[in-house]
C-alpha cells in the first residue's frame, strides 16, 4: 500500500513534466520507482510569517484619506503607545486593582446577590431583556428574594 501511495505522489509531482513530453517518450513505470528515494513523500509546510509584521501603522494612518478610517488608525496608534504608567489614565486604587486583579471568587453579602451575579454571567451573551425577564420570572416564584437588577 505504501508503494502505491508513493507512486501516486511521484506521479502528481511528475505530471506537469509528463504533459510536456510526448506519450512515447515517457519512462516505464518501473524506472520511476527508484526516484521515490530521492524525493520526499510530503513537503514540509512553509514557515509561517506574520503578514502585518512589516506594516507601518503611522504611515498608513498618515496616508488614510477617509475620515472614519483616519480616526480608527489614530485610535490604533494610541492603543499601541498606551501604558499603565503613562500618568494620563487610571491612578490610585483603580490602577492597583487593574494591575493586581483578585485571585479568588468574590464573597457576596447575600445569596440573592450571588444568584443575580450568576444569572448575569449565565446570560452575558444574551440581550439585557433576557436577564430582566428571567429575573422577573424568578421573582414571581420567590417574591421575597432581592435579586439585583441592571437598572
Amino acid at each position: 500500500m505504501k508503494i502505491l501511495e508513493a507512486l501516486l505522489v511521484l506521479l502528481e509531482m511528475l505530471l506537469p513534466l509528463m504533459m510536456l513530453l510526448p506519450l512515447a517518450m515517457l519512462l516505464p513505470l518501473k524506472m520511476l520507482l527508484p526516484l521515490k528515494m530521492l524525493l520526499p513523500l510530503k513537503m514540509p509546510p512553509p514557515e509561517w510569517q506574520d503578514p502585518f509584521s512589516d506594516l507601518d501603522y503611522e504611515e498608513l494612518a498618515h496616508n488614510t484619506c477617509l475620515p472614519d478610517l483616519h480616526h480608527d488608525m489614530e485610535f490604533i496608534l494610541a492603543l499601541q503607545e498606551a501604558s499603565l504608567n503613562d500618568r494620563i489614565g487610571l491612578t490610585g486604587d483603580a490602577l492597583k486593582c487593574l494591575c493586581n486583579p483578585p485571585r479568588r471568587q468574590p464573597e457576596f453579602e447575600s445569596a440573592d446577590i450571588e444568584y443575580g451575579v450568576s444569572l448575569f454571567q449565565a446570560l452575558e451573551h444574551s440581550l439585557e431583556d433576557a436577564f430582566q425577564k428571567t429575573r422577573a420570572a424568578t421573582l414571581t416564584q420567590h417574591p421575597e428574594d432581592e435579586i439585583p437588577s441592571l437598572t
